[in-house]
């Protein structure tokens, strides 16, 4: 079968974490963790034409590659192409890619970044023959763990949340609708056989049991992520319900009102789609600023100023980008 390149897309503390470690446990299946900067490759001048003759050409890459690898999840940058020029040449840019993202072949390669979901159209320029899988979890619940976690405002989570799923959509509509699949976060805690095979049915592999078992197959321990690795939990949905006040709960549904609507997300409280204040987005930046000086990831253990700093530039190179 010939290899491919999946995306898992969707948006911070929506579940991609967890599908991702789910996908992993499949034997053909290899996806690398967060590489948000991937798209920065187009600036570069290369989209799905571009072609390598040279090692040197590669090393190119490699170093735009390495300088936006924060967490290190690029495995195999020190793949020494010399050989496979010699085999094959010229190299396309998935080629090189397939090679320096996994240390062993697999059927389906690919990387799991939340931030993709605002990135599907570049991401489509540089891979048109990539596949998308996008996962969706309610905002009310994504609001309480961003609150949570990072101390940060659940208002303005909720209106970046409707702006980057309603744009997640329109673009899956741009792209081969055979190449984007949508699932649900709850369904995959609820229904886990179900949703995993329309996974494997979608990438056109063999369901394997092995996903419904994750956690036996999960060798990375990742600090910062309470649940990284550990089972599925099919209760693990609806926080929101005991821990978040009536207004703020109705709130989050009016801002996010039409993503909700797209995604099929019930609303319980909103009547109607009413747009962050001006002075609900300016409060919500303020909060996050401090948020991510002062508070942090209250999982990581190493939660210190410095790391806390490079967060703030981390954030700041994602909005010039």
């Amino acid at each position: 079968m010939k290899q491919k390149l999946l995306f898992v897309c969707g948006f911070p503390s929506g579940g991609t974490d967890l599908t991702k470690t789910v996908i992993n446990a499949h034997p053909e299946i290899n996806l690398s963790g967060e590489m948000p900067f991937l798209v920065d490759l187009l600036k570069e001048g290369y989209d799905h034409s571009s072609r390598f003759s040279t090692v040197e050409e590669i090393d190119t890459v490699k170093d735009i590659l390495r300088s936006g690898d924060t967490w290190a999840n690029i495995r195999n940058l020190d793949y020494d192409f010399t050989s496979l020029l010699k085999e094959k040449e010229p190299l396309s840019l998935t080629d090189v890619m397939s090679h320096v993202f996994v240390s062993e072949y697999s059927t389906v390669w690919g990387n799991k970044t939340p931030q993709n979901t605002e990135n599907m159209l570049r991401l489509h320029r540089l891979f048109p023959d990539a596949y998308f899988l996008i996962v969706t979890r309610d905002v009310r619940d994504i609001g309480l763990s961003w609150s949570k976690k990072w101390g940060k405002s659940m208002l303005w989570c909720a209106d970046k949340w409707n702006r980057r799923m309603q744009q997640g959509i329109i673009d899956s509509r741009i792209i081969n609708t055979d190449r984007t699949l949508f699932i649900k976060f709850e369904d995959l805690l609820s229904d886990s056989q179900t949703t995993c095979q329309s996974i494997c049915s979608f990438l056109g592999l063999t369901f394997s049991e092995q996903m419904l078992e994750h956690d036996k197959h999960t060798k990375e321990n990742l600090d910062g992520k309470l649940n990284y690795g550990k089972a599925l939990k099919s209760d693990n949905q609806n926080k929101w319900r005991a821990a978040m006040s009536t207004g703020k709960a109705k709130r989050i549904e009016e801002i996010a009102y039409d993503a909700m609507s797209n995604l099929g997300y019930k609303h319980e409280l909103a009547t109607f789609s009413q747009c962050i204040s001006r002075i609900e987005r300016l409060r919500g930046k303020v909060n996050d600023m401090y948020a991510l000086l002062f508070v942090g990831n209250r999982a990581l253990k190493n939660n210190t100023f410095g790391y806390r700093i490079n967060n703030v530039l981390h954030e700041v190179r994602k909005k010039l980008k």
